[in-house]
């Protein structure tokens, strides 16, 4: 049977870059799909944990930092100090444990499982002394600011909920600050204005900073589901090729470009030919000969597999198969002689459930070949040598209904089946040959 020319092979679908459940709200803030940010926002803790730990081993060090110079400079109460400093400590010990776990990161909420202990810790450790210190105060409200908006990647919510209550405590000090004395009003002012800017300034870098991870995540997802389309284009593109060639020669195919070719010692092969062919065409419809072929063949394909034979190709309404090919095996002609036998019965079956009169001739011959693959828009693996010639040969001399073997499959078969001797036939192209009728195994059974 002709195939068809190949088809240009079609490209991949490109994932749109605004593919449902991608899609980001106009300020770029939050995606549409509910299970898109909850994806996100497990992404964005798994990705801010490196830079979270390293916030709260600053806010360790800062602590430690401030017991130092507190117990330079404070002698005198540097127990309460250390105290306070203690609570900050164990709080900063708690995170970096919660910090272990990434779901419980994007599960709880970060105000509470980073800022809220922090704060608690300031409040405890430095309401006594932050009255009379206001460089101090500011001092943490810029770092609060540091941290919170930039180093720790929170993400802008919990950002600002960590840090505005260190801005708003700022304020607060400040106004009593200046009402006492402790500073002057334009001090004081000038103290807010700094902490208000730092604020703002901190706000719109995380704003940045999270606008940043979402469109990474949303294009990290559209790189994936791109992968993924090609790979399973590549999987239907070798799924394909594995179906027009043996697998091993696809595989050699694939890993290396250069041609294939290999000459077999010995093989068997076998030709089936329909008989009347011409007459049976002309005498149904187009779909109905198409048919009566597909349903032949596609019988004759399940017997391939069945005995371990190779197919090679349909030529109109000639069936070609190798046994020994692409993977040499001792028993070949055996398995050939089986494939023969059970498709002759195949055949009858169809005849009989169809009514149709449609018998084959069918040829065969052992020997060497040359096997390998031609084309390159449309591949084909095909065989050449002597053996071919002479079982197409044994094919179109052979009676209708029987089996006809060359001389040297009749000396591999010899023995284990049944053979009829039909003596020397003239061949086209090569003289006289002996032939034999393929009867059956010696327990005239189809079985290999």
């Amino acid at each position: 049977m002709t195939q068809s020319p190949t088809s240009p092979v079609a490209l991949p679908p490109v994932v749109p870059e605004d593919a449902p459940g991608l899609q980001l709200t106009p300020r770029g803030l939050h995606f549409t799909s509910s299970d898109t940010e909850r994806t996100y926002l497990l992404w964005h803790a798994r990705e801010a944990l490196p830079h979270m730990r390293v916030g709260v081993l600053g806010n360790v060090l800062g602590w430690v930092v401030l017991l130092a110079g507190w117990g330079l400079v404070r002698a005198p109460s540097f127990g309460t100090a250390a105290a306070g400093a203690g609570i900050g400590l164990s709080m900063s010990a708690v995170r970096l444990a919660i910090l272990r776990r990434p779901r419980l990161v994007s599960w709880a909420s970060p105000t509470a499982v980073f800022t809220l202990p922090a704060q608690i810790a300031i409040v405890l450790g430095l309401f006594w002394w932050i009255l009379s210190m206001p460089d101090a105060a500011l001092y943490i409200v810029l770092m609060g600011n540091y941290f919170g908006f930039t180093i720790m990647r929170l993400r802008p919510g919990p950002a600002v909920c960590g840090v505005l209550p260190f801005v708003l405590f700022n304020q607060v000090l400040l106004i009593v600050a200046a009402h006492s004395g402790q500073m002057t009003t334009p001090l004081a002012v000038s103290y807010s204005g700094i902490a208000v800017l730092a604020f703002a300034t901190g706000l719109m870098a995380c704003l940045a900073t999270e606008r940043g991870a979402r469109e990474r995540f949303r294009q990290e997802r559209i790189i994936e589901a791109q992968g993924k389309v090609i790979a399973d284009e590549r999987d239907r593109a070798d799924r394909l090729l594995m179906s027009i060639l043996p697998q091993s020669i696809a595989e050699r195919l694939k890993a290396s470009p250069r041609v294939i070719a290999d000459r077999i010692e010995e093989v068997t092969v076998v030709f089936i030919d329909v008989v009347g062919f011409t007459t049976l065409a002309a005498s149904v419809s187009p779909e109905a000969l198409v048919e009566i072929l597909d349903e032949v063949f596609t019988r004759f394909d399940d017997l391939a597999v069945r005995f371990g034979v190779e197919k090679i190709k349909t030529i109109g309404d000639a069936y070609m198969a190798v046994a020994g090919l692409p993977e040499p095996r001792e028993d070949h002609a055996t398995a050939a002689a089986g494939f023969a036998l059970a498709a002759r019965e195949a055949l009858a079956a169809y005849r009989a459930s169809s009514g149709r009169a449609i018998e084959v001739r069918v040829g065969m011959s052992t020997g060497p070949v040359v096997a390998g693959v031609i084309g390159t828009r449309k591949f084909a693996y095909d065989l050449w040598g002597d053996t071919v010639n002479t079982a197409a040969r044994m094919e179109s001399h052979g009676v209708a209904g029987e089996i006809q073997v060359s001389e040297a499959t009749y000396r591999k078969l010899a023995g284990r089946y049944r053979f009829e001797e039909r003596g020397m036939i003239e061949v086209k192209g090569k003289g006289p040959m002996a032939a034999w009728l393929l009867a059956g195994d010696a327990d005239s059974s189809a079985s290999p």
